[in-house]
């Protein structure tokens, strides 16, 4: 996926984010295929739909062996500069415990988000697969379980 993505936007200028939902749509379309099949509905007083799969998407380690111009490349196309800008401003969101960022070095970043994407949900799919809801499965699966619940 890495060297597929580097090798769309190795150049690039157009302005358009080449994220790998957009890089590899076949692969984005098989992931949010299976992300849907692991969505349960939870019988009971409380009928409500949960997901069998716990995941986290991350960057592979090899970002850090690519040379610098291709690192920030790479981020730019992937991340929101101004979200992230917003976030560590004062006082800080995220990145704000020095035990984290500079003893362990590590650090949360704000992921680019589609221009539809302004749904928390979306971006959760994005943190956790690493693809866009265009589907919206899980906005779909909230609605239902709201409507079913709602009664109590």
């Amino acid at each position: 996926m890495l060297a597929t993505l580097l090798s769309q936007i190795e150049g690039s200028g157009s302005g358009v984010k080449r994220v790998p939902s957009y890089v590899a749509p076949d692969l984005a379309a098989d992931i949010r295929h299976h992300m849907a099949s692991t969505i349960r509905l939870r019988k009971g007083s409380l009928p409500c739909h949960f997901v069998t799969e716990i995941t986290t998407f991350a960057l592979p380690a090899e970002v850090e062996d690519l040379p610098t111009t291709v690192q920030e490349q790479l981020f730019e196309e992937l991340l929101d500069k101004d979200a992230q800008q917003q976030l560590e401003s004062d006082p800080p969101i995220i990145n704000w415990s020095l035990e984290v960022t500079v003893r362990l070095g590590s650090r949360l970043y704000a992921l680019w988000n589609r221009s539809a994407g302004d749904c928390l949900l979306d971006s959760a799919m994005q943190a956790t697969w690493g693809v866009f809801d265009r589907d919206n499965t899980l906005r779909r699966a909230l609605a239902d379980s709201l409507h079913e619940g709602g009664h109590l």
